[in-house]
């Protein structure tokens, strides 16, 4: 069963988000959205990513941790990049976004 939450009050997300398991690949995710991959799967995923980078983060306590973040082309991508990007902001982590791009581009 999906959850279907208000990503504008993060409040309402659950401490254990559930996921469609459909869209965990070996090295990505990948769903269709508002099918199987939904505007809060972003944002818990954005916090779970926050919350990695915090854990592992080997600077200073003062500095936050920092992500870059790309989308492509597809008309859900705005979207979900900028709910993603919430959720990274959410736990303190800075973010660059890098809008439309390749993937090349944004891995150099």
């Amino acid at each position: 069963m999906q959850h279907r939450l208000n990503v504008e009050n993060p409040r309402n997300l659950r401490k254990s988000h559930v996921y469609n398991p459909s869209i965990f690949r070996a090295y990505d995710i990948r769903g269709e959205y508002n099918e199987t991959l939904f505007e809060a799967d972003a944002y818990a995923l954005g916090r779970g990513f926050g919350q990695f980078l915090w854990k592992y983060h080997k600077a200073s306590e003062k500095v936050s941790p920092k992500a870059v973040v790309g989308r492509d082309g597809r008309l859900s991508s705005p979207r979900l990049a900028a709910v993603f990007i919430e959720g990274l902001t959410s736990v303190g982590v800075d973010v660059l976004n890098m809008s439309l791009g390749s993937t090349s581009g944004l891995s150099y």
